[in-house]
């Protein structure tokens, strides 16, 4: 039977679109994830998965738990006693985070300022604000009220489908023309 020996893909291209998929699909999300955050942008990975024989399965993630918040939203909350949202000007300040040097992936790893901190932070922005400077430490009560989302990931993916539908091309049509070469080559050979 002509052609019954082609195999769409190869296991060689096969090989390749699992190696180089998710290097493609991470860098065409990356710029659009880096408008919300860089600091997820950076960490955004991908891992392909068998789905069966004739699917592949690519999965992203960052690690961190604000991910999906940051992407997709959230709806209101209402914390049961009064709270505050407490930032710093400078992250080399903030005790939470070492100085900026650990910022907690998952919400386990994620800790309050301890009440100690807390007065002492309020009593540093008592002295700089007598000496005319700006706070050290912003305080804000906390309304935990709805988020839109960002929707980085919806806005990516016309992008990402098409850097995928190139990659594919990219390495399916020289495969499948390579296939069928060899094929009408050893048709043809004894005539």
């Amino acid at each position: 039977m002509p052609f019954s020996n082609i195999q769409i893909p190869s296991a060689a291209a096969l090989a390749e679109i699992k190696s180089l998929l998710p290097r493609v699909v991470v860098a065409a999300y990356r710029p659009f994830v880096a408008h919300a955050s860089q600091t997820l942008a950076a960490a955004l990975r991908g891992k392909v998965t068998e789905g069966g024989p004739d699917t592949i399965f690519l999965d992203l993630f960052t690690g961190y738990w604000w991910f999906g918040v940051l992407d997709d939203g959230r709806r209101s909350t209402r914390p049961k006693t009064k709270q505050v949202l407490v930032w710093f000007e400078n992250p080399k300040d903030d005790p939470r985070i070492n100085g900026g040097t650990r910022y907690p992936k998952k919400y386990e790893g994620a800790r309050r300022l301890t009440k100690r901190e807390y007065v002492e932070g309020l009593d540093e922005n008592k002295r700089r604000r007598a000496a005319g400077q700006p706070p050290f430490m912003i305080v804000r009560e906390f309304d935990a009220g709805p988020f839109p989302g960002r929707h980085f990931t919806e806005k990516a993916t016309a992008r990402v489908s098409a850097e995928i539908r190139e990659t594919l091309r990219t390495i399916l049509v020289p495969d499948i023309r390579r296939q069928v070469t060899a094929e009408l080559q050893q048709m043809f050979k004894g005539l």
